[in-house]
């Protein structure tokens, strides 16, 4: 039979809480990852889901620029950890929401909703492998 203080349960609480906040920052890490793959093939030629509309409606691909620019970070903020997809260059907010002459071709938000299960799953994973 194992005995355990109460310092010693507080001490062990503390080192799972620990690990299951690791294994979820590296899930994250991966689920980012996950996403900006998914956004910057839906900027690809032949592979986006927006091609087959017209010029203005084809993939968000001209040199290459905005989908080499898509990026992901992941912030730990102790309590919450956020991982955040996205793209900094100035055109790319007008191509993703689309303008007055333009229809958007939301990339990032579609790679959001499409690889919400796979996100769901990674993310779920990361309590049962803190735990180990």
């Amino acid at each position: 039979m194992v005995e355990l203080t109460p310092e010693g349960l507080a001490a062990e609480l503390r080192r799972r809480q620990k690990m299951i906040h690791d294994s979820m920052a590296r899930k994250m890490e991966t689920a980012a990852l996950n996403v900006e793959t998914v956004a910057k093939k839906y900027c690809t030629p032949g592979e986006s889901p927006y091609e087959g509309g017209g010029k203005l409606r084809g993939a968000p691909f001209d040199t290459g620029l905005m989908r080499a620019n898509i990026g992901h970070d992941v912030v730990d903020l102790k309590i919450d950890i956020i991982g955040r997809v996205g793209n900094p260059i100035a055109y790319a907010l007008p191509v993703h929401e689309g303008t007055s002459k333009m229809q958007g071709r939301p990339f990032i938000t579609d790679a959001i909703r499409d690889e919400r299960p796979r996100t769901d799953a990674i993310l779920g994973s990361a309590v049962s492998e803190g735990c180990r």
